[in-house]
């Protein structure tokens, strides 16, 4: 877990699951994922978000004053 004053970062859990597909769903971050994503493509990157490799870290963000889920973070080894 990360932790800064105001947020909470944690590695990405099943019980996410709905909260990162509606971030997945919205009209605004559509177009940074490439347009619009099938419930599918979304549960199989779900399911490679709780079973990365070592070099990639999944982390939800949440406010710490009321646990709102705010974001998602990814953290990925750059290979040349």
């Amino acid at each position: 877990m990360i932790e800064t004053n105001r947020c909470r970062m944690t590695k990405v859990q099943n019980r996410d699951y709905k909260k990162v597909g509606e971030l997945y769903s919205n009209e605004r971050v559509k177009k940074f994922l490439g347009g619009i994503v099938s419930d599918e493509r979304f549960h199989g990157s779900f399911d490679d978000m709780i079973n990365c490799d070592e070099n990639s870290f999944y982390f939800v963000v949440r406010l710490k004053d009321n646990n709102e889920f705010i974001g998602l973070v990814l953290l990925d080894k750059q290979t040349s």
